[in-house]
């Protein structure tokens, strides 16, 4: 692991104070060792000596003659950032193997820790570490680093903790001799990268010195055998934070840096011959001794490095994930995946160049004064598929209603606006057998979509709607009066056998199933794809493909500045920039019309001014700490006279959701019933709001479908729950056979894209904070939306949020990559 900070004048004592030359008997830690080219060009080599360290802080030379940077002025004063503290942390289990094995096992660990902290830094220097030069510092100069290393080997608690220090010297030396400070950017950048280099390099250490079995474990990796149980007694610091962060319901990673910060103690200094005689009673008394843990050398399965393995997986993940990536993002994902694949960081570099050069599957966007990206052949593939199918749908016309039988529905349609019968006007007689519904969030599209399905329905059509989601697919039945599936279930029905082969209930006999397939397409079909922004490439294409194979006529209906799909990028841009589309730019759903205006703010990533009209309303609300924003959200949540139903909680982390959820059901605790039930652990009341958190056909119910809890019937065997759900449905299941019940007064952003409510309560600022998840929050309440966060988040003047919420982090599509940027290389 790798955490970075920024350092302060004060901190270079600190270190310097607890390193000594007779650490190992007097107490303290190992003297710092000096590191990096540019430390050599310094002519510093070795331990590190204070006063060198000293004038190095203050951006001196070491011998304190002459200042080697700028300083920068700052309020009239000239002063210098001195540097940053990377902190390399070995994995849990290897400092809990280092503390019960050897000493001369112990100091192989510890050269293996110390090599992949060179590696990391290694690649820094080659790839981040940059001055600026010129007019406006407009040049950026790779340069070379000077880092002081400072091992550590406890954590707070005097638990085995092998770390190090390695403090990055706001001091860089150029290629012509010269030195600057260091721009610190593209080092923030790389910190994700760099941590998985000294994981891989470490992790290859362990394996090809000391025959360590390795096993990765999602970005991280583990040494195999290494006793749980002394793990968890060896873990007495991040208890005492973990208790914290419960107290006070603490989920967002500042707020957890803030809690390790409070019950950080000073650190005591015992030397690390008494520190080693107390571990090994600790692990005798956990039944894990000397023996034990150097039974587990020489024990690693794998002897040569899977460099072909570790680059398919990675590049794999990666296009799962997105369209396209930086060489930056691929080593990182390279070096994660060959943790327990003996790769080293210098393999896992000169295998992703390697791969970058003479692959013919990747391939490169030419993007001039940017950092270069690349994409897999297979996304091309897909998007080609994709937008090939489009095409050609868009080029057939076979599904046009006559004039006359669309604006006779367009009359009936009193509700709809002249934007709105232009839009069903082109979807319905304009647009070919590919058209596309484009509306910022509550224009209307459903009641848009309503009008032109009875006019299909009305010229002999079939009209059939898909959603990502089943409860999406519910609204859009409900919304619009389109019967409705799920993309995925819609794809496997149509994808399968034309007669599909079953067993007999008595599981004795084959035969054909004629029954089987639900969702079926053909010439005489509209398919009316909804929330279109969220499906993937690879699903739209396959759906674009068969309603070109069956003649069947596709919709897309959306908003590509909302939430994404959850994997890979979504065509939706891509397929407006191409084709076209009906559009939809009036927002209705707000009764204001300055809130109105502010939705439309959000979309396009003026934050600034739509967060500020919500402020001078008195709707955005800043606290202290989180648990003072959670407590002010649901007070103002508990004065609305509103029905439960009518407003909405919002929040990016499902740990919030989740204490949100049950403050409310505390706030309501005199409106509730008496009778109870528990399901997961948790007390879900008569009259409460609940959710359902899982999808079953059988009972009739679609994760995140909402409603109140209006019976409650103990039976034998059974624990029978009623939902009245939104829908006004009522569902009874038994929750000790269907325990996938919750509160659900509050919900994640995503489980409320296409909810509309009259009130929004929205705790916001976490780092996932962007521009579509702003838009999407915002536009979800009729009459009125609150927001509520964190002093920290919001910044001096809601600086800081207004430029999270203006961010735009959508994935987009290679070829809307490639289009943008003007260049493609293989």
């Amino acid at each position: 692991m790798l955490s970075i900070g920024v350092m302060s004048g004060g901190q270079a004592g600190y270190y310097l104070s607890l390193a000594g030359q007779d650490y190992y008997t007097l107490g303290g830690e190992p003297p710092g060792q000096w590191m990096g080219e540019g430390a050599e060009a310094l002519g510093l080599l070795g331990e590190v000596e204070p006063r060198h360290l000293y004038n190095l802080f203050d951006g001196l030379s070491p011998d304190g003659s002459k200042r080697l940077v700028q300083f920068q002025k700052h309020e009239g004063k000239q002063i210098h950032r001195p540097g940053w503290d990377l902190t390399f942390s070995a994995p849990k289990s290897v400092s809990v193997l280092w503390s019960q094995v050897g000493p001369e096992i112990r100091e192989a660990i510890s050269k293996a820790h110390h090599g992949a902290l060179r590696e990391a830094v290694r690649y820094l220097e080659d790839e981040a570490v940059v001055t600026r030069r010129g007019k406006a510092g407009r040049i950026n100069e790779q340069a070379r680093t000077v880092v002081a290393v400072f091992e550590h080997s406890t954590s707070r608690a005097l638990d085995p903790q092998l770390h190090s220090h390695a403090l990055l010297l706001n001091v860089a030396v150029r290629e012509d001799g010269s030195t600057g400070v260091v721009s610190s950017p593209k080092v923030f950048a790389s910190k994700m990268t760099a941590g998985a280099l000294y994981r891989t390099e470490l992790a290859y250490r362990l394996e090809q010195d000391l025959g360590l079995p390795i096993r990765k474990r999602g970005a991280f990796f583990e040494v195999e055998g290494v006793s749980k149980d002394l793990s968890e007694s060896f873990s007495k610091r991040r208890f005492v934070i973990e208790n914290l962060i419960r107290e006070r319901g603490i989920v967002d990673a500042a707020g957890a840096s803030r809690a390790a910060i409070e019950t950080r103690s000073a650190k005591e200094d015992v030397s690390r011959s008494k520190l080693e005689v107390e571990w090994l009673k600790q692990g005798k008394l956990a039944g894990w001794s000397t023996i034990q843990a150097e039974s587990l050398l020489g024990t690693r399965t794998r002897i040569s490095p899977d460099i072909e393995g570790s680059v398919s997986a990675a590049v794999s993940r990666l296009v799962l994930d997105a369209a396209h990536f930086t060489r930056r993002e691929l080593l990182r994902a390279v070096a994660e995946e060959g943790q327990g694949r003996c790769l080293s960081a210098g393999a896992a570099r000169s295998s992703v160049d390697e791969a970058l050069s003479y692959s013919p599957d990747l391939v490169r966007f030419l993007r001039p004064g940017r950092e270069t990206r690349f994409t897999h052949r297979s996304v091309l593939d897909a998007e080609d598929r994709c937008f090939n199918a489009s095409g050609n749908l868009s080029q057939k016309r076979t599904h046009e209603v006559d004039s006359l039988t669309v604006e006779r529905e367009i009359q009936r349609s009193k509700s709809l606006s002249q934007e709105q019968a232009n839009a069903v006007r082109n979807l319905t007689r304009s647009s070919g057998d590919f058209a596309v519904l484009s509306g910022i969030a509550g224009s209307g599209k459903t009641s848009t979509l309503s009008t032109a399905a009875r006019i299909w329905e009305a010229a002999g059509y079939e009209v059939q709607g898909l959603a990502l989601s089943g409860r999406a697919s519910r609204q859009l039945e409900q919304g619009a009066g389109i019967e409705s599936t799920t993309v995925g279930k819609s794809l496997y029905e149509m994808e399968k056998s034309l007669f599909p082969i079953r067993w007999s209930s008595e599981g004795k006999r084959l035969y054909f199933d004629f029954e089987g397939r639900q969702f079926e397409i053909h010439d005489r079909s509209v398919v009316v794809l909804d929330e279109a922004g969220m499906v993937n490439t690879n699903d739209f294409a396959r759906l674009a493909e068969e309603c070109q194979k069956r003649g069947a006529k596709l919709v897309a209906a959306g908003d590509h500045r909302q939430l994404q799909a959850v994997t890979g990028a979504s065509p939706f841009a891509e397929l407006i920039h191409r084709f076209g589309s009906a559009v939809l730019d009036t927002v209705l759903r707000q009764s204001e019309p300055w809130a109105r205006q502010a939705v439309r703010d959000f979309a396009e990533g003026r934050s600034e001014e739509a967060l500020f009209a919500y402020a001078q309303r008195g709707q955005v609300h800043v606290a202290p700490e989180a648990e003072g924003a959670r407590k002010k959200l649901i007070e103002e949540w508990s004065k609305s006279p509103e029905k439960a139903s009518d407003k909405l909680i919002l929040t990016d982390r499902k740990a919030d959701r989740d204490l949100l959820n049950q403050m409310a059901q505390d706030a309501r605790k005199g409106e509730l019933g008496m009778t109870w039930t528990t399901v997961g652990g948790k007390r879900l009341y008569m009259g409460d709001r609940v959710s359902f958190t899982k999808t079953s056909q059988a009972r009739g119910v679609n994760s995140g479908d909402r409603g109140e809890l209006v019976a409650i019937n103990p039976l034998p065997g059974k624990r029978a729950a009623t939902v009245k759900l939104d829908s006004g449905e009522k569902v009874t299941v038994d929750v000790s056979r269907f325990p996938h019940l919750d509160l659900g007064y509050a919900s994640t952003t995503h489980g409320a894209q296409g909810e509309t409510v009259r009130e929004a309560y929205i705790l916001t600022g976490s780092g996932m904070q962007d521009r579509s998840l702003s838009y999407v929050q915002a536009s979800r309440a009729k009459d009125k939306t609150s927001f509520f966060m964190t002093e920290a988040d919001a910044g001096m003047g809601l600086c800081d949020i207004v430029k999270h919420m203006a961010r735009d982090s959508r994935r987009t599509t290679a070829a809307e990559e490639m289009r943008s940027k003007r260049g493609l290389s293989f």
